[in-house]
């Protein structure tokens, strides 16, 4: 029951070029032939009111779409306008602020690169300080063990 469009893909209207206002007159034309057939029954007549009407909502609703879209561009165009007029009466003040960010940026790296090369070298301190105490923790250990006999000859002779 469902044919094809009678219209070949090459003579179809190109979406890009088909306005809103085409659109809607479209619209309003699907109507017209809605309502030049002829109601030879209630049924008919039922079914051609049923028909209009719901062309008639779907233009009315399609009108309110492209308003509220229309106002949505309106919107943006306002709003980009606005922002030209500003960067071309205060270009300066944009470029300083955009500046101070960069230094900032710039400054924060910094404090992080020199964070950690004091890491890195609180780390090799640690390890190049316990290296060099194990020398010197063994002469500790060896002057104590040299000085064991002499105490005890020490104690011996204090005793007798």
């Amino acid at each position: 029951m469902n044919q094809p469009d009678k219209r070949p893909p090459e003579k179809l209207p190109d979406p890009w070029l088909f306005d809103s206002e085409s659109l809607l007159r479209e619209l309003d034309r699907c109507r017209e032939l809605v309502l030049a057939i002829p109601a030879t029954t209630h049924a008919v007549h039922f079914a051609s009111n049923i028909a209009i009407d719901a062309i008639w909502n779907l233009r009315e609703t399609l009108r309110e779409l492209l308003r509220i879209h229309r106002g949505g561009q309106s919107s943006w165009t306002q709003k980009h306008q606005a922002l030209q007029r500003d960067l071309t009466q205060r270009p300066i003040e944009g470029a300083a602020g955009m500046a101070k960010k960069r230094e900032l940026r710039e400054l924060k790296q910094r404090i992080f690169n020199l964070q950690d090369q004091l890491t890195t070298l609180e780390h090799q301190f640690a390890q190049d300080s316990t290296a060099q105490l194990k020398p010197a923790e063994a002469k500790i250990v060896q002057i104590k063990t040299a000085e064991i006999p002499q105490t005890r000859r020490i104690r011996a002779e204090s005793e007798a």
